[in-house]
């Protein structure tokens, strides 16, 4: 197999994922001994800052924080909830490399954050704070967010921010009034009943009671549902996940509109959802490559949903996008056979054989299929991806990627799939 000589770049719109990506990295905090001292003996609300973090982290001196090669510091995880914390300058001395959790302090200013979250932390609770600026966290920021029971001036802000699978924002309340933030709780409670999470071994566990506290005891519609039940919803669901796991839907809030006539709100937006089926294999070798590998479903809707004067749904309906048209503005090829897709991604013997592919001439019209195979961790320092399309009628796999614009060399590259 030559990788090389086979490029293609679909003329899509990318993920909000990708651009972030694309954004440089601020540079990582260096930490100092002596500005450490001077924020103690100064007192005031860093200084109760930097006593908590000594405190989270064991920690009994400035001195004795430990730093890596380039000094640096090398937390893992920091936990400072609760704490009544207004001052986050002590953070320009640190990075962190995993989560960090500032729930239910009184922080309206997170500017030092910033380097400091960008050592690898993966997750950020900055729940029930007084976090007003939408746009400065969509800029500064790339990783999980929790934002719950903030103010955030307008949400649409966030852009991509808004994609991570762990981002949330309930019991926001922003500048576009009441009616928008009751609408949007809603639809996080909804989905959030469907969302798998590890601690439910990637299934979901909603429950009938929690469906209640979203849905109208009758509905006039829910998807292809008429005149139904919240029970009956709540069965038809039940057989819908029922061989699905990590099930994640993301809301996209820069599409998210509310509107009112008479006593009637009305919220539409954009939402996607993506799952793994027990049913959507692929070969089960017994290989660390195959462990590594996984078949998704990935669906696109234009959702509208209505609710009554306590806002609970009493409308929902999806209209699912019948693929997005993809142009291959570079010749590469496809397969039809997803064995062939899985052993390639895998690096095995099978790999390295020829199998049948099929040819796809520059400006081909592609159509997403809602279906893609991802291999974590590739050995291109890439998450490699295969996505199904429709070309000329018949389904095939063609290669994708998440590099950045421009960066093509060596690789088939399909973008803005999935």
């Amino acid at each position: 197999m030559n990788r090389v000589s086979l490029v293609a770049i679909l003329a899509c719109q990318s993920v909000a994922a990708s651009s972030l990506a694309a954004a440089p990295r601020p540079a990582l905090n260096k930490f100092s001994v002596a500005t450490c001292n001077r924020i103690l003996e100064a007192k005031g609300e860093a200084a109760k800052t930097l006593k908590a973090i000594l405190a989270a982290t064991n920690t009994r001196s400035c001195a004795d924080f430990k730093l890596d090669a380039r000094g640096r510091t090398e937390i893992a995880s920091l936990d400072l909830k609760g704490q009544g914390l207004t001052d986050l300058a002590p953070f320009r001395l640190f990075s962190v490399q995993g989560d960090i959790n500032l729930a239910n302090n009184n922080l309206s200013e997170v500017g030092p954050l910033v380097n400091a979250a960008h050592g690898g932390t993966r997750r950020i609770n900055l729940s029930h704070n007084k976090l007003t600026d939408a746009a400065f966290l969509a800029k500064n920021f790339s990783g999980a967010l929790i934002l719950d029971g903030n103010e955030l001036d307008d949400p649409a802000k966030l852009a991509g921010l808004t994609y991570a699978s762990d981002f949330s924002l309930r019991g926001n309340r922003s500048a576009r009034g009441a009616d928008y933030d009751a609408a949007l709780e809603t639809m996080y409670r909804l989905y959030a009943l469907f969302t798998s999470t590890n601690s439910n071994n990637y299934r979901p566990q909603f429950d009938l009671e929690g469906m209640r506290a979203a849905l109208a005891p009758k509905l006039s519609r829910y998807v292809t549902l008429k005149d139904v039940t919240v029970e009956a919803v709540f069965e038809d669901a039940q057989r819908f996940y029922k061989e699905k796991k990590d099930v994640v839907y993301r809301i996209h809030l820069d599409t998210f509109q509310v509107a009112k006539q008479g006593e009637q709100v009305t919220a539409t937006y954009l939402v996607d959802y993506t799952w793994l089926n027990d049913d959507l294999g692929v070969p089960a070798r017994e290989s660390d490559s195959y462990r590594h590998l996984s078949r998704r479903k990935i669906v696109e809707a234009e959702a509208t949903a209505a609710f009554d004067s306590t806002f609970h749904v009493v409308s929902y309906a999806e209209k699912t996008h019948a693929g997005k048209r993809l142009t291959v503005v570079k010749p590469t090829w496809g397969t039809k056979n997803v064995a062939d897709v899985a052993n390639y991604l895998a690096d095995t013997e099978e790999a390295t054989a020829e199998f049948p592919q099929v040819k796809i001439p520059k400006r081909a019209q592609l159509k997403y299929a809602f279906e893609y195979i991802n291999s974590f961790g590739s050995k291109y320092d890439l998450d490699d991806n295969f996505c199904k399309v429709i070309f000329k009628g018949k389904t095939l796999w063609v290669m994708a990627s998440s590099a950045p614009e421009g960066d093509e060399d060596g690789e088939v590259y399909v973008r803005g799939c999935p």
